[in-house]
C-alpha cells in the first residue's frame, strides 16, 4: 500500500451524524465493522431513511 491508501485504511468514523447532515434518501453501508454498520442502520431507520447493509440483509430495507 502507498502512504495515502494506508492512511485511508486507518481512518475510523467515530461520529456518523455527518451522514444525516447530508439529508440522504438512501444509505448503503459496507464497512468491515459490523458494529458501525448496525449503528448506521439504526440511525437511518430512526430518520426514516432507506438503508442497506451488505453484512446484514435481515435489517436492511431491501436486498
Amino acid at each position: 500500500l502507498n502512504e495515502e491508501e494506508s492512511a485511508l485504511k486507518k481512518q475510523k468514523i467515530e461520529n456518523i451524524k455527518f451522514i444525516l447532515e447530508l439529508n440522504p434518501d438512501l444509505i448503503i453501508t459496507t464497512t468491515n465493522d459490523k458494529k458501525i454498520n448496525q449503528k448506521i442502520i439504526n440511525h437511518a431507520k430512526k430518520k426514516k431513511i432507506i438503508v442497506y447493509s451488505s453484512d446484514n440483509p435481515e435489517d436492511s430495507d431491501f436486498s
